[in-house]
C-alpha cells in the first residue's frame, strides 16, 4: 500500500526509488522488484562477506547452526531470498520482527512452558509468557523429576506476581511425568537443602501429552502437529520472542506434510533432531506455553427418576 501511495510522485522522468531490505519473504513488493519486475529496477545483492564489518566465522557459525541450504543461511549469510516451495511452519520472515516487540502484560496472568530433558545432551526449559510477551527462557539445571520440579518452582518465586498461581503446561510424556506427578503434590521437600515447597498452592500443573489426538482432529494428524501451528498463529498474531539465537533456530527448522486424510503432519521429532545436531527444548517449552488447552467435557450421573437411592452410589 506505500509503495502504490508513493507512485503518484514518481511522474517526473528524474525520479528515483532506492530500496534496502534483508530479503526475508519470498513475495510482496520488494521481491518482486528482484523477480518479475526485475527489468525494471537495477538489482544487487550483497552477501554478508562484502562488509568488513562481519566476522569470518559468523558464515560458518551460521552454517552450523541452521545448515548451508536453510534459508536462514542464504537470507542472512548470501543475501539471497528464501525458496519460494519452502514448507517451514514458521517463516523467519515471521521470526525476526518479532523480537523484542512491545506488548502489554497489564492484567495478564502468568503461564508456563516446560520441557523436560530426555537425553544426556538435552536441557530442561522453562518458557514463562504473558499473554503476546515472553520473558527470556530459563534452562534448569539437570536432575531428577524432583529437582527439576523444584527448580521450575524457584524460577515461579522469582517471576510470579503478588497472590499470583501461575499455570504450567508440562510435558508429561515419559520423563516428563515424574515432574508433572511432583508440581501436584501438597509437601516437596529439597532432598539436599531441606527446603520446603508446596506445589499445589504455588502453581497449577497441567500435563500435556504431544503424541495424543489433536483438540482439531480433521485438520492436524496430531496434537504435536498443532502445537507448531498453534505457535505460529500466536506470532502472527503479535507474539514476542526474546533475543534467544537457539530458539530462534529451533522455531524455523521444522517443516510440514499432509497426512493421506489431507491434515497438517509436522517432521518427527527424530528427524528434527538430526537435523538440528539436538533436540529443540526451546521450541517446545515456548509452544507449550502457547497452547491452550481445551477443558474436557463433564459429565454427570443420570438421575433415575422413581428409585430409591443407593446408599452408596446415590
Amino acid at each position: 500500500v506505500i509503495f502504490e501511495t508513493a507512485g503518484g510522485s514518481l511522474s517526473s522522468e528524474h525520479s528515483w526509488v532506492f530500496m534496502f531490505a534483508n530479503p526475508t519473504r519470498p513475495s510482496g513488493y520488494f521481491y518482486n522488484s528482484h523477480n518479475k519486475n526485475r527489468s525494471t529496477w537495477r538489482c544487487y545483492t550483497i552477501p554478508c562477506s562484502a562488509s568488513s564489518r562481519v566476522s569470518p566465522n559468523y558464515p560458518k557459525e551460521m552454517a552450523h547452526e541452521y545448515g548451508e541450504g536453510s534459508n536462514v543461511y542464504r537470507i542472512r549469510v548470501q543475501g539471497e531470498f528464501p525458496l519460494s516451495d519452502d514448507n517451514s511452519v514458521i517463516s523467519l520472515g515471521m521470526v525476526e520482527p518479532s523480537i523484542g516487540r512491545e506488548v502489554s502484560t497489564s492484567g495478564v496472568a502468568e503461564v508456563w512452558g516446560l520441557d523436560v530433558a530426555r537425553f544426556g545432551d538435552d536441557e530442561s526449559i522453562v518458557a514463562p509468557r504473558r499473554g503476546y510477551a515472553t520473558a527470556p527462557l530459563v534452562v534448569a539445571p539437570p536432575g531428577d523429576g524432583t529437582q527439576t520440579a523444584i527448580a521450575a518452582l524457584r524460577v515461579a518465586r522469582r517471576l510470579r506476581r503478588r497472590g499470583e498461581r501461575p499455570r504450567v503446561k508440562v510435558d508429561s510424556n515419559g520423563v516428563g511425568a515424574a515432574v508433572f506427578d511432583a508440581l501436584r503434590l501438597v509437601v516437596l521437600v529439597d532432598p539436599e537443602t531441606g527446603e520446603e515447597y508446596r506445589p499445589s498452592e504455588e502453581v497449577e500443573a497441567i500435563g500435556i501429552n504431544s503424541a495424543e489426538s489433536s483438540d482439531s482432529p480433521e485438520e492436524y494428524c496430531n496434537l504435536r502437529a498443532q502445537l507448531h501451528f498453534g505457535c505460529r498463529d500466536w506470532l502472527k498474531a503479535g507474539g514476542t520472542l526474546p533475543g534467544d539465537d537457539r530458539l530462534q533456530a529451533e522455531l524455523v527448522a521444522p517443516v510440514y506434510s499432509l497426512d493421506a486424510r489431507n491434515r497438517l503432519k509436522v517432521e518427527s521429532k527424530d528427524d528434527l533432531r538430526k537435523r538440528l545436531k539436538r533436540s529443540p527444548d526451546r521450541d517446545d517449552a515456548l509452544q507449550l506455553a502457547v497452547y491452550e488447552p481445551v477443558p474436557a467435557p463433564r459429565f454427570e450421573r443420570p438421575r433415575i427418576v422413581g428409585r430409591k437411592p443407593d446408599p452408596i452410589f446415590g
